[in-house]
């Protein structure tokens, strides 16, 4: 992202009150990442989510401009190497070290941090281990599903709706007996279940592509004319919509009669769930319609 459209985006952060600098890169790697954060700072909590190759470089820095939370992706150390090209399991651990030594110094409660794992077939074995390594460098632990599936070898991949799913569950659930006592713990969902509306909050969240490009959710801001879901075994393909520029003014782009009709249709789903006739079950929330783009999409399952 160009600075001139991070800065034309940070005259909206006093609507906000909170603020991830993160897309489908290493926040690290942009040259004036440590300048953003500290004009995000100056508006409301800030966090982000990296690879943790530079977290030895940056360390200080994080603490010192007083990062609200961190979240580390990473992979159990048998497949990490291969999940997360480009960086080693060792090298990740000894970055989250080198941050919280920097905490220590600075007698620093922030950033929080979390180890954010990827559940997939091929790895769900290793989030023991996961567990082992988020208690030794006392920091939380998020389990994430592989939720953007683009193709026929990512589905083959997922741990959710599998044949595996129930000997995933039942590690995840000791995992989970095990964590909730010691530090902050959050799994995700691995039997998918329609929901009024997903976590990615479509109604309220903004998310900018690097060409300052409006969107309510970071999957929709993908680089491809047609989007590729992989949803059931089907391959589906979403064309990406147009919501509008931040250069045109956000509040432009907000009252839009697009991006209205996107969000009235989660607020009818959301208000279904609300009424008593749901509550009976004489009302079916997935009767109503969805935005188009958001067909085939797993978060609306609950992944």
């Amino acid at each position: 992202m160009d600075f001139s459209t991070f800065l034309r985006i940070s005259e909206y952060f006093n609507k906000t009150q909170m603020i991830h600098l993160q897309g489908w890169g290493e926040p690290f790697l942009h040259p004036e990442i440590l300048e953003m954060i500290r004009i995000a700072k100056d508006h409301a909590k800030t966090g982000l989510t990296t690879n943790g190759t530079l977290l030895k470089r940056f360390a200080e820095d994080i603490v010192s401009l007083q990062l609200d939370y961190i979240a580390v992706s990473i992979s159990g150390p048998e497949t990490h190497g291969v999940m997360r090209r480009g960086s080693s399991f060792e090298s990740v651990v000894r970055g989250v070290e080198h941050l919280n030594e920097a905490k220590r110094k600075a007698n620093s409660f922030l950033p929080v941090i979390n180890l954010t794992f990827l559940v997939t077939k091929t790895n769900f074995t290793e989030i023991p281990l996961a567990l082992k390594t988020a208690l030794k460098l006392k920091t939380g632990l998020i389990l994430t599903n592989l939720d953007y599936v683009f193709d026929e070898e990512t589905y083959q991949m997922r741990a959710f709706d599998s044949e595996i799913t129930g000997d995933v569950e039942r590690v995840v659930k000791n995992v989970e007996r095990e964590a909730m006592s010691t530090i902050p713990f959050k799994r995700p969902l691995f039997r998918s279940q329609e929901m009024a509306v997903c976590d990615a909050f479509p109604t309220s969240a903004v998310v900018f592509s690097a060409e300052g490009d409006v969107f309510p959710c970071v999957y929709l801001n993908l680089p491809f004319k047609e989007i590729p879901r992989h949803f059931h075994g089907e391959r589906i393909l979403v064309e990406r919509p147009k919501f509008g520029n931040v250069m045109q003014g956000l509040e432009e782009v907000w009252d839009s009669a697009f991006y209205s009709s996107f969000r009235e249709k989660f607020k009818r789903r959301i208000e279904a769930v609300k009424s008593i006739r749901f509550v009976l079950g004489l009302a079916n929330f997935s009767k109503l319609p969805l935005p188009d783009c958001c067909m085939g999409c797993y978060k609306l399952f609950g992944i």
